[in-house]
Order: structure tokens, then C-alpha cells, then sequence
């Protein structure tokens, strides 16, 4: 399933994502009037999981977190609270493939050596 794209350095957020309930807690969640917030969330989930992302190098998870939030403005405060998890658990379930599976164990093993 591909959620998100990236295009031209930007982020492409498929419309299909904001029916799915994890994401759609994302933006409801936001007040804001652009929803800023909630598109800094989704692109955090997208650093964070996906093969594509130039953060997945990063092997220890709480040096990544800082980073991917230093980066896309989050704020130092915020956290990975029980609605981000869930989309993690179900963007990393949706989208990765055999060979993608193949990869982040390679990644993981290299932790150990």
C-alpha cells in the first residue's frame, strides 16, 4: 500500500490516508485552520518508517526521533503519544514488502555487530 510519495522534495499524502482512523486521529486532532501539525506528524511517520527516507540509516530509534524532529520543525516537546504509535504500527505493517522486510533485517542486524 502506498500511502505516501515523494515528489519533487515534497511529501504527497495520498487522499485515501485520512480515511483510515489512525490517520484521520492525526487530523482531527489538529485545529489548526492548514493543519500543519498534523502533516508534520504524518511526514515524522514517514521519516521514520519508510525505506525511502534519508533518516533510515539511523538505527538507534531515540537519535532518529530527535533528528526527524529537528528537522521538519516539531517541536522538542512533542512525543510519540499513543495516536502516533498506532500509525506506526499500521504504516509499518501496510507498507513494507518482502524485500523491503529483507532490508530492515539487514538494517537491524548491523546493530550488532
Amino acid at each position: 500500500m502506498k500511502l505516501f510519495e515523494m515528489k519533487d522534495f515534497s511529501l504527497s499524502v495520498q487522499e485515501e490516508v485520512w480515511g483510515v482512523s489512525c490517520f484521520k486521529a492525526i487530523l482531527k486532532r489538529d485545529k489548526s485552520r492548514q493543519k500543519e501539525t498534523a502533516f508534520k506528524e504524518v511526514l515524522f511517520i514517514y521519516f521514520y518508517l519508510d525505506l525511502r527516507s534519508d533518516y533510515v540509516y539511523i538505527a538507534d530509534d531515540k537519535i532518529r526521533e530527535r533528528e526527524i524532529k529537528k528537522d521538519i520543525g516539531l517541536p522538542d516537546e512533542w512525543k510519540i503519544d499513543d495516536t502516533i504509535k498506532a500509525a506506526l504500527v499500521y504504516y509499518d505493517q501496510m507498507s513494507v514488502s518482502p524485500i523491503a522486510r529483507l532490508y530492515k533485517s539487514s538494517l537491524k542486524s548491523r546493530e550488532h555487530w
